[in-house]
């Protein structure tokens, strides 16, 4: 915007302010804060060069912090009396308390003078267009509208102006997906397989790209093992994230050796090896996991706009032919909240859906979230679970492409035969599919191996 005068162009230079003062109060806001403005979004100068260090200090993942702002601009020779006095003031205006009331007010107000200081320099340039026209070669209105449009584009984006298609291009492109089941390279289809017979036949074909998928149950029942399996699966044929926001990552490195290498992993990392078997089982699972472009975050008290950008970064850093496959989030009601308002928890987990569906679609990859269901399934005589189970649900359910509820009847079983089996019968109760039926499926988990297969596939065992 530098080739337009901004004196009188609609800006908010108190809320610029307090955005940035906010921020500085609680800098869990501040991947929030760049993943929603630019620099171009402050009209100040000063606030433009404030913002644009805080985006530096995200960017090398540091804390934000008066110091460390400090040192950024001193070491570019821009450290003022007039900017220190600044963030002087914008760190002991607010307290925490006050952060959540206001942050989406002035954020919104940010946001919405900065668009209109983008119609207003796109105005200018269609002005400038149509002072041109008399002296454009082979002129016509058509290619001066056309060049209009182009200009709106450049300026407001995409989105900002809609993005709606004549119905060819969407049937033609569903041709194309179509013609892919002619090859034998099925990268872009529309689905992700995860390779357990029946579940992939209910969800037709398996995950859906850019679905949001919730693997739901009471604590122990075996949810994160199932995210696990059919992430080790994917892993296959694609690059997958997984957050484990309550396990370390060698917690879930076991498990996936489990998995892989079909034996207790968990036992043998507390005890050492029995045999020679384990030993032998943990070297073939150990060639497998090294061949897979598969990632564990286990950082703990993450926001969903953290998990956001940690998925994108890895994403761009991937191989062509390993782009991000699956994100897997373990789980929901851990992740961190950005409105510090514990009582309106409800409204927290439906912006932590809304966001995490966003993220499917951007990146066009389905991304699984396992969620606790609520301590009511225990009050009830049948203790098989329901959608409304689903801790803080209307938005779960109602953001959701897929839910699944698993249910072990030996999870409440007193039978010491049953109690002491290693393998449990489980039930996949597909609750919710958005793109065909519901349904029961029945399969059998190895709680040792970590490992599902289906009834008749079974090997006692294994």
């Amino acid at each position: 915007m530098a080739d337009v005068p901004v004196q009188g162009l609609p800006h908010d230079s108190e809320a610029e302010w307090a955005i940035l003062a906010l921020t500085l109060t609680d800098p869990q806001r501040l991947e929030e804060l760049v993943s929603r403005l630019d620099e171009d979004a402050f009209y100040e100068p000063i606030h433009r060069e404030i913002f644009r260090v805080f985006k530096k200090i995200h960017e090398n993942k540091q804390s934000l912090s008066l110091p460390r702002i400090k040192e950024y601009l001193s070491r570019e020779g821009k450290y003022t009396q007039e900017i220190e006095e600044v963030l002087l003031n914008m760190s002991v205006r607010y307290t925490l308390a006050d952060v959540p009331m206001l942050w989406d007010g002035y954020l919104d107000i940010v946001v919405e003078k900065a668009m209109l200081r983008r119609i207003a320099e796109a105005g200018r340039s269609l002005i400038e267009l149509a002072k041109q026209y008399d002296n454009m070669p082979d002129r016509t209105m058509k290619k001066i509208i056309d060049e209009a449009e182009r200009k709106l584009f450049e300026h407001l984006g995409d989105r900002e102006l809609g993005s709606a298609v004549h119905i060819m291009e969407a049937v033609n492109e569903f041709v194309s997906y179509v013609e892919q089941f002619d090859n034998a390279d099925h990268a872009h289809s529309l689905v992700i397989p995860t390779e357990i017979p029946e579940l992939d036949d209910i969800l037709n074909g398996g995950l859906g790209r850019s679905d949001l998928i919730i693997v739901a149950a009471r604590p122990s029942v075996g949810k994160t093992a199932l995210a696990l399996h059919i992430a080790l699966t994917v892993a296959r044929h694609y690059g997958v994230l997984f957050f484990s926001l309550e396990m370390p990552a060698v917690q879930i490195a076991a498990r996936a050796i489990s998995n892989v290498g079909g034996f207790n992993a968990m036992a043998v990392m507390r005890r050492g090896f029995r045999n020679d078997d384990e030993a032998r089982r943990l070297g073939i699972a150990l060639s497998q996991l090294e061949k897979l472009e598969f990632y564990i975050d286990d950082t703990s008290a993450l926001t969903v706009f953290d998990i956001k950008s940690r998925a994108r970064k890895l994403n761009t850093k991937l191989p062509d032919d390993k782009k991000l496959g699956l994100v897997v989030v373990d789980y929901l009601q851990l992740i961190k909240g950005t409105r510090g308002n514990r009582s309106n928890r409800v409204q927290e987990i439906g912006q932590m859906t809304m966001e995490l569906k966003q993220l499917a679609r951007e990146l066009d990859i389905p991304v699984i979230v396992v969620s606790q269901l609520s301590r009511e399934v225990e009050k009830r005589q049948d203790k098989r679970p329901m959608l409304s189970d689903l801790r803080e649900s209307g938005s779960i359910e109602q953001d959701a492409d897929v839910v699944i509820l698993l249910y072990r009847e030996d999870y409440y079983e007193r039978d010491e035969e049953i109690a002491h089996s290693n393998v449990s019968d489980i039930s996949l109760d597909i609750a919710k599919n958005r793109h065909g039926r519901t349904g029961e499926i029945k399969l059998k988990f190895d709680r040792n191996a970590m490992h599902f297969y289906t009834v008749e596939a079974h090997t006692p065992g294994r």
